[in-house]
C-alpha cells in the first residue's frame, strides 16, 4: 500500500506471497500522518468525530481482497464506504481501517440493455450519468452523492419505486469478498442476505442490477400556497387527498411523490412536493399532475421535461454535504387523523435550520416490491414494508452545530410522540432507525432466524461486525 504521506506502506504481515505482498503494497493508503486525511476521512455525519486506523482506496476487486485478507492477519477492525452517507456516521469506526470504495466506480451495460453490472463503489450521480448516455434509468434515491449499493441493499426507497420498485429488488447479482478474503460471485442464498441486510455477509465489491429503458422524465416542484389555512394545514390537506388518490388507485405507478417540509431562505418554512414521472407517456404524466394540484392551493410548479442526471443535480441544492444530528424514520400504513393531528402541531414548533426538514416517501400498491412475490421471497427485506405505506423521515439535521441541540429534542419529541401514537407499523427502515431504537427482530420479522444462521454461517468470527445493521 502507497501511504500518501510517508511513500511507505504499513508493515506486512510475513507473506510467502510476492504477489500478494507487492499487491497490498501499491494500494493507495493515507495514514493518519497525510495531509489529505481529513478530506478523504469526510462524511455526511460530523458528529462523529472518530480517526481511523488508516483509510484505503482499493482501484478493483482484487484489492478489497488483499485488504481484507491483510485486515484479518493483522488483526484490524475494518469498515466499508462509498457515499460515507450513513445517517449515524457508521462508516467510520475508531482505529479500524476504512475500505473506501469510492474509486471502484464502474458501469458495464449489458448488451440487451436490461442489466449493468456496477461497482460497489459508485454513487447516484454517476451511475445516472452514465445509464443516461444509453437512454437508461433505474431507481435512485434523493441525494447524488449516496452510494447506490448501501442504498439499494437495505431497502432503497425512491421516486422510482411506484415504477419500478424498491432498490432492494433491483440486485440480481453481487461479487463478494467473503470472510476469507476470496473473491466469490454470490449464490441465492447470500443474494437474500445481501438484499435487506446489506454487507453483513462480505463486502460488496460489484453489483449486477436491472435498468430500463427511460430516455426523459417529467420532474419538478410543487410549492403549496399556505396563505389561507397556513403551512401545516395545507401540508395534511394534501397528504389527505394523495392518500385518497393511492387508496382509490389512481394514483398511477409512474408518478413517483415525495411531500416534504423544508426550511426555504427568503420563504421560511414551505411546504413542497418533488414531482417524477417515469413513463414515455408524458401527456398522461400532466394529466395526473393537473389532478395533484387540485388537492390543496398550488403557490407554483415547475414541473418539465428533464433527465436523470439533470433532476439528481436539481435535488442537490436541498441536500449539503456535512450535517450534525440526524434522522429518525417512522412507517405509517394509513396517515390517519390523529397521527396527522400530531405531525401538525410539531411541524409548528420545527425548528429554522435550513437542515431541518420533514420528507414522507410513499410506496404504493401497484409497485412491483408490492405485488410480485417472487420479489419478496427473494429478500430478507421487511415483508410489512412491501405493502402500501408511508415512510416518514423527520429530519433533524443541521448545519451549524449550535442548532444541534435544539433540533434533536424537537425530533426526539416528534418521533416518540408518533411512535407511540398506536399508528405507527411495528417494523422500521433500517437506514433511518436510530441505533437506540433498533430492534432487528421486528425490523426482519419472520426472516430474522434464517438471517442470523446465514450470519453465524458466513462470518463465523464476526470480522464484518461494523456493517449496518450490526447483527
Amino acid at each position: 500500500m502507497v501511504s500518501e504521506s510517508t511513500g511507505q506502506g504499513p508493515a506486512v504481515v510475513a507473506e510467502a506471497n510476492p504477489a500478494f505482498c507487492d499487491q497490498i503494497r501499491n494500494i493507495p493508503w493515507i495514514d493518519t500522518a497525510s495531509v489529505e486525511y481529513e478530506a478523504k476521512r469526510k462524511i455526511y455525519q460530523r458528529d462523529n468525530v472518530a480517526t481511523p486506523h488508516a483509510i484505503a482506496c482499493p482501484r478493483n476487486t482484487e484489492d478489497v481482497a488483499a485488504l481484507v485478507r491483510h485486515s484479518i492477519e493483522a488483526n484490524i477492525p475494518i469498515t466499508v464506504r462509498s457515499g460515507g452517507h450513513d445517517l449515524f456516521g457508521r462508516s467510520i469506526v475508531e482505529s479500524a481501517l476504512c475500505i473506501d470504495m469510492r474509486a471502484i466506480d464502474f458501469v458495464e451495460i449489458a448488451q440487451d440493455k436490461k442489466s449493468a453490472r456496477i461497482g460497489g463503489g459508485i454513487r447516484f450521480e454517476k451511475l445516472a450519468e452514465e445509464l443516461s448516455k444509453e437512454g437508461l434509468v433505474c431507481p435512485f434515491g434523493t441525494v447524488p452523492s449516496v452510494g447506490f449499493v448501501g442504498w439499494a441493499s437495505l431497502g432503497g426507497y425512491g421516486a422510482l419505486s411506484g415504477q419500478y420498485g424498491l432498490g432492494v429488488d433491483q440486485i440480481i447479482g453481487a461479487e463478494v469478498v467473503n470472510a476469507n478474503a476470496e473473491i466469490i460471485q454470490a449464490d441465492e442464498e447470500m443474494l437474500k442476505g445481501i438484499r435487506g441486510a446489506g454487507g453483513n455477509f462480505g463486502i460488496v465489491a460489484g453489483l449486477r442490477i436491472k435498468v430500463y429503458e427511460l430516455k426523459t422524465l417529467l420532474a419538478g416542484l410543487i410549492v403549496l400556497d399556505p396563505s389561507t389555512k397556513g403551512v401545516a394545514e395545507t401540508f395534511a390537506d394534501f397528504l389527505t387527498g394523495l392518500q385518497s388518490l393511492m387508496a382509490s388507485g389512481q394514483c398511477p405507478a409512474a408518478a413517483g411523490l415525495d411531500p416534504a417540509i423544508v426550511n426555504h431562505p427568503q420563504r421560511g418554512q414551505t411546504a413542497l412536493v418533488t414531482f417524477v414521472w417515469s413513463s414515455p407517456d408524458h401527456s398522461a404524466g400532466r394529466a395526473f399532475l393537473e389532478k395533484l394540484l387540485t388537492l390543496a392551493p398550488v403557490a407554483m410548479q415547475n414541473v418539465g421535461e428533464t433527465s436523470m442526471p439533470a433532476w439528481l443535480k436539481t435535488l442537490e441544492a436541498f441536500c449539503p454535504y456535512g450535517i450534525f444530528g440526524g434522522d429518525r424514520g417512522i412507517s405509517f400504513r394509513k396517515l390517519t387523523p390523529k397521527m396527522l393531528a400530531i405531525l401538525r402541531r410539531h411541524m409548528e414548533n420545527m425548528p429554522s435550520d435550513p437542515a431541518t426538514t420533514i420528507a414522507i416517501h410513499p410506496l404504493s400498491r401497484t409497485s412491483p416490491s408490492a405485488t410480485d412475490p417472487n420479489l419478496k421471497r427473494g429478500s430478507c427485506f421487511n415483508p410489512e414494508a412491501r405493502q402500501e405505506h408511508f415512510l416518514l423521515e423527520l429530519i433533524g439535521s443541521t448545519l451549524e452545530q449550535s442548532n444541534s441541540p435544539k433540533s434533536q429534542k424537537w425530533i426526539k419529541d416528534a418521533y416518540n410522540e408518533l411512535k407511540g401514537s398506536g399508528d405507527a407499523m411495528d417494523g422500521s427502515y433500517i437506514a433511518l432507525t436510530h441505533p437506540e431504537d433498533m430492534c432487528l427482530e421486528k425490523i426482519y420479522g419472520a426472516a430474522w432466524e434464517d438471517l442470523l444462521a446465514l450470519k453465524r454461517r458466513l462470518d463465523p468470527k464476526g470480522f464484518f461486525r461494523n456493517a449496518v445493521p450490526r447483527m
